[in-house]
């Protein structure tokens, strides 16, 4: 038989977080959709509003970001 699990339920930041990192991702694998790094701009800024990403780490991201033109 399978072994099932119950899920906990993420919570909002946990959501937030995850889909950042799924954004990231698609970053860092070639895609660069418009619409997909202005989200996870606006997605980052929050993450490091909330204190879930430091201010440093979020301004090199930024950075790295800028300096391959986005």
């Amino acid at each position: 038989g399978k072994l099932s699990m119950p899920l906990r339920d993420l919570t909002a930041d946990e959501k937030m977080e995850q889909e950042f990192e799924i954004l990231k991702g698609q970053i860092i694998a070639g895609n660069d959709n418009e619409k997909l790094v202005k989200d996870f701009k606006l997605m980052l800024m929050r993450l490091m509003n909330k204190s879930r990403i430091s201010k440093k780490d979020g301004q090199d991201i930024l950075l790295d970001l800028a300096t391959l033109g986005y």
